[in-house]
């Protein structure tokens, strides 16, 4: 966890402690998936932004360096139904789901 991503979860209301643990249970709820039998696609949007843009949506793998922004809803609902239509993509794979600037 960078230090960018801890000083933006603060805006947000977090401080580091529960960012920290946040980010940890949710580590651990992916891997009871990897490792179940299940053909799943792990979302990992970046931060919310709470407003009624829409964006260009960067989907990337869940091991590559968030390039994007925060995501709005709008956005997000756009990079979701893409998947949906695509569902090979990311089979048994986590995507990092951001917004382009």
């Amino acid at each position: 966890m960078t230090e960018e991503n801890i000083a933006l979860a603060k805006t947000f209301g977090f401080d580091e402690e529960m960012e920290r643990t946040y980010v940890a249970n949710q580590k651990l709820g992916a891997q009871i998936i990897e490792d179940s039998s299940l053909d799943y696609t792990l979302l990992m949007p970046h931060f919310f932004k709470y407003d009624n843009s829409i964006a260009k949506v960067i989907l990337q793998d869940e091991d590559e360096t968030v390039e994007g922004e925060p995501i709005s809803i709008y956005s997000l609902a756009l990079g979701l139904v893409y998947l949906l239509l695509r569902p090979e993509l990311y089979s048994k794979k986590g995507v990092i789901i951001s917004a382009a600037e």
